[in-house]
Formats: C-alpha cells, sequence, structure tokens
C-alpha cells in the first residue's frame, strides 16, 4: 500500500469472516492482506493488494480535497461478495473477490458512515449515511432485499440525528438493528417501522460507534 495513498481520519479496517489471517482496508482503493501468523518475521513477504479500481468520483482542479472509503463489509455467507461505501455516496459491490466491481445506485448523494450484510442473506444489505457535511441532520438508514439493486428506506420515526454507525442484533432475522446517532443510541424490533431510544438518563450526545 502506497504510505500517500487517498485516506480518511478513520480509515476502515476489518478481519475475513472466513480466514483470521486475511484483513480488509479502504483507502481511495479496497485493499485485501494475507497475513501469514506462522511466517518469519524477518522474512515476511507479506504485501497489501489492491483488488479495486479507484471508487470514489474525482475532483478535477482541487487534487487536495479528495474523497475516499468509509466502509467495507465481506459476506459470512460467500467470501467472494464483498461490499465498500465512500465519502462521496459512492455504494460498490463485488461478487467475485474484487475481479469486477459493480456501483449501486438509488441512496442519498451523502458520506457512507456504516455498510452491513446480513448473517442469515448474503442478498440483504443495510447502510447508513450521514449529512453532516451539508449541515443536514435528517437520520439516513436504508435496506435492501436484491444485493443493492434496490433500497428501501427504514428511518421510520428516528429523531432528526445524523446517523453514524448500525449493527445487526443477531438470531432476529434482521429485524433488531441498533444505531448510533449524533444524539444517542436508538433500537428497532420491526426493520423500522418504529425506533426508541435506549439509556435511561442518557445525556444526548454524539456516538460514533
Amino acid at each position: 500500500m502506497d504510505a500517500t495513498s487517498k485516506r480518511g481520519w478513520f480509515m476502515p479496517y476489518i478481519l475475513s469472516n472466513h480466514n483470521d489471517e486475511k484483513l480488509f482496508c479502504g483507502t481511495y482503493l479496497v485493499y485485501k492482506l494475507n497475513y501469514l501468523k506462522n511466517s518469519n518475521p524477518f522474512f515476511q513477504t507479506n504485501t497489501w493488494q489492491a483488488i479495486s479500481p479507484d471508487l470514489t468520483d474525482k475532483n478535477p482542479g482541487n487534487e487536495e480535497r479528495f474523497h475516499y472509503i468509509t466502509a467495507i463489509d465481506e459476506s459470512k455467507q460467500d467470501s467472494n461478495l464483498i461490499i465498500a461505501g465512500t465519502s462521496d455516496a459512492n455504494f460498490w459491490r463485488t461478487k467475485d473477490g474484487g475481479k469486477n466491481w459493480v456501483q449501486l445506485f438509488g441512496l442519498p448523494n451523502q458520506y457512507i458512515t456504516s455498510i452491513k450484510i446480513s448473517e442469515q442473506d448474503k442478498s440483504k444489505f443495510f447502510v447508513t449515511l450521514s449529512g453532516y457535511k451539508d449541515n443536514s441532520n435528517l437520520p439516513h438508514i436504508y435496506y435492501s432485499k436484491t444485493a443493492g439493486d434496490q433500497w428501501i428506506n427504514i428511518s421510520g420515526n428516528l429523531t432528526n440525528l445524523a446517523i453514524n454507525d448500525l449493527e445487526i442484533l443477531p438470531n432476529t432475522n434482521d429485524s433488531s438493528i441498533v444505531v448510533a446517532t449524533d444524539g444517542g443510541v436508538y433500537l428497532t424490533q420491526n426493520l423500522g417501522t418504529s425506533w426508541k431510544k435506549l439509556g435511561t438518563g442518557m445525556p444526548i450526545i454524539p456516538v460514533l460507534t
């Protein structure tokens, strides 16, 4: 990996769900590292390999204001299925481990903060976005049953606060989701039809993860 690669302050790293010697990270490219734990550290041959093209939009004439990858996830059912989101609202999917990437559309033009693939069904994706940079506090959480080809808004009655992260609770058929927002933590148990704030007495503060 080039030390000068364009990257965000919170560059995403994830450990593979299928191989604990494999890592992924994102700059403006998605990188993969096959780390051999038993290799001799004095003859280390592990290197980061780019497995995507530039997934961000170019900014002609102002290269100092660049975009970068903000979130990555790998399916727990299929090691070849990887998704990535960027600071300029680009959402990408590969079904062959990074050989070919397809850009998916239908989401708001805002910073992607978190993405998840369902543990039970690899065709189900979840994504959150933040309009903080556009001075917008609207909550954005979307759900797809078609591997990102179409999206459903499941923000329901969420308070007007930007969403920074999401977790899908296990063994709930994807119906129970927790989101971290700029004003606390919220839970839905019916796939976004209704949400409730968690934490009795918790102050209204930003929660990032």
